[in-house]
């Protein structure tokens, strides 16, 4: 083959595998963000965790020493906020910041979240390289089989499977079971005065879609319609 007819093949056989956009389109091309890890919320020990983490990062914001008190406050009231209220007195009490009891000329912190529902059945590219590690336990199995006698194999045979399991749920551990949820929360701190921010936290969790009632606004209910009179 000439060299042009090679050049030629090998530019053919990059745009068969990579693909090919038009020049040219009548809306933007729909295109995934780079992988990121969100944290899902699902228990209280969780909801501690930020709030104390979100309260480092606040009380570092603030000058020192800080001119009156803190009042912390919600702007919604659900017990996702409730449990953060009571969390981030907790947190800045054991930080040394003065939290008052009454907001009259304190400094204002308010806990602000937001719920938002998104389409369901979001797909997720979870375990690209995980099988990895299924393969290293039937490596290991195959190896014992072929050093050990009869008598033994099945007994190890069991162990390096467990072993390469165990190795596969090490891997799948970091992340959360089941299907990507559809709610997830929007959770602000705020630290101000009558005129300005002087410190602000915001994070994005998602949400077991079953426990949605613990972040939705108390007072807020749903009703379905059964019948006419």
């Amino acid at each position: 083959m000439k060299p042009l007819q090679n050049v030629s093949a090998a530019i053919l056989g990059a745009l068969l595998i990579s693909g090919c956009a038009a020049r040219h389109s009548e809306a933007p091309l729909a295109t995934n963000f780079p992988t990121t890890k969100q944290e899902k919320l699902q228990a209280a020990s969780h909801w501690e965790a930020i709030t104390a983490d979100m309260a480092k990062e606040l009380s570092a914001s603030l000058p020192s020493p800080l001119a009156g008190s803190l009042y912390v406050q919600t702007a919604q009231a659900s017990p996702f906020n409730r449990a953060v209220k009571d969390q981030l007195i907790t947190s800045l009490v054991h930080s040394g910041r003065p939290v008052a009891k009454t907001p009259d000329g304190a400094l204002t912190v308010e806990v602000d979240t937001q719920v938002v529902e998104f389409s369901p059945n979001r797909s997720q590219n979870k375990w690209i390289g995980v099988p990895t590690a299924l393969v290293t336990g039937a490596w290991a199995l195959r190896a014992v089989e072929t050093k050990s006698g009869a008598n033994t194999t099945a007994a190890v045979g069991v162990t390096g499977l467990a072993i390469g399991t165990d190795i596969y749920r090490w891997f799948k551990s970091e992340d959360a079971s089941g299907p990507t949820p559809k709610t997830e929360i929007i959770v602000n701190i705020s630290i101000s005065d009558d005129q300005r921010y002087l410190a602000r936290s915001t994070n994005v969790y998602y949400v077991t879609d079953t426990d949605r009632e613990l972040y939705d606004a108390a007072g807020t209910k749903v009703f379905n319609v059964v019948g006419g009179l």
